[in-house]
């Protein structure tokens, strides 16, 4: 539903918005973490936090 990438320290956040928690899941574990590898990049852990709205313009 959104996505939204901005640095923090020496790094950054890529912050997902999704339907449900097991769709985000599968996005960050089979698309997101393979593709920062692949830049030789190392990806932390993924904090789940809900949301109690969105609203798109």
């Amino acid at each position: 539903m959104s996505h939204v990438v901005y640095p923090e320290g020496e790094g950054f956040v890529v912050a997902e918005v999704w339907r449900t928690e097991s769709d985000g899941q599968h996005y960050v574990d089979d698309v997101l973490r393979p593709l920062v590898g692949g830049l030789s990049l190392t990806a932390k852990d993924t904090h789940v936090r809900p949301v109690w709205s969105f609203a798109r313009p």
